[in-house]
């Protein structure tokens, strides 16, 4: 999924230059300025991807992260930008924003553009009288580490996706590791409140009612119903397969389990 994520990004990404050329709009067809805006898309895309990833565990569902962090980086990479253009003296208050890549990513655009602009009036007025008189300053290195320039925006973005990515690499390799050290821990706290699951992750809402109703009413149920979990796990060489799963089946019904595959039906069956 991450991998089709990637490809589609920059599949999409290289269309930008050729879609800027042919809509030839004055102040973004200059090689300079596609250049640097094709730069600042990929590094973008590279922070926003891999941040995206990590901020997904803090949510129920991949596309409600996604939903979330795009409307929240857009509304205040846009609302940031339009301040620092009305009261520049805010610059150095919201300096703490270029953590969030959308903001960088305004920030550069705006940048770029101002940018060519410049370039196109200094263009045509060099065509209507004397170079002498057309004193439209430009930078000479729009990738420098400066004001007016997209250094610090590439840089700040850069840094996000390798912190995001450290972070999911250590997620993903060691974050096993450490489940594992602190399982016994969540084991002992199980013995002594039932309800207390290790490791437990976020869950459906009809899963915690079922789970809710079986606590709530462990003796009946055991009574009235014909298949009473309570608590089951099972766990092969360290890997759990099934994790505290809890439910009731009443007679005379028709029962069936739900899931991606190994989410553990066959061996909660078993």
């Amino acid at each position: 999924m991450f991998i089709w994520d990637i490809i589609s990004y920059f599949i999409c990404t290289s269309s930008i230059p050729l879609i800027i050329m042919l809509m030839d709009i004055e102040g973004t067809n200059y090689p300079e300025t596609i250049t640097s805006t094709y730069v600042l898309l990929v590094v973008y895309g590279f922070a926003g991807t891999f941040l995206v990833y990590f901020l997904c565990q803090f949510f129920n569902s991949s596309i409600l992260a996604f939903g979330v962090l795009t409307i929240f980086s857009f509304t205040i990479g846009v609302i940031s930008v339009m301040i620092e253009r009305v009261i520049p003296q805010v610059v150095q208050v919201i300096r703490f924003l270029r953590v969030i890549p959308f903001y960088n990513l305004i920030k550069g655009f705006n940048v770029i553009l101002t940018d060519g602009y410049t370039m196109s009036l200094k263009l045509r007025c060099l065509e209507l009288t004397s170079p002498d008189k057309c004193n439209f300053s430009r930078v000479d290195n729009i990738y420098a580490l400066k004001k007016n320039c997209i250094g610090r925006e590439l840089l700040m973005t850069a840094t996000v996706g390798v912190i995001s990515l450290i972070m999911l690499v250590i997620q993903e390799v060691f974050g096993r590791k450490i489940r594992s050290f602190l399982r016994p821990i969540g084991w002992m706290l199980a013995c002594i409140n039932p309800d207390f699951s290790p490791d437990r992750e976020v869950e459906d809402s009809d899963v915690v009612r079922e789970r809710e109703r079986i606590t709530r009413s462990f003796n009946s149920a055991s009574r009235t119903e014909a298949v009473v979990l309570r608590s089951i796990g099972k766990a092969y060489k360290g890997n759990v397969a099934v994790r505290s799963l809890t439910l009731g089946i009443p007679k005379n019904e028709c029962f069936g389990l739900l899931g991606v595959n190994g989410a553990g039906k066959t061996t909660t069956f078993s």
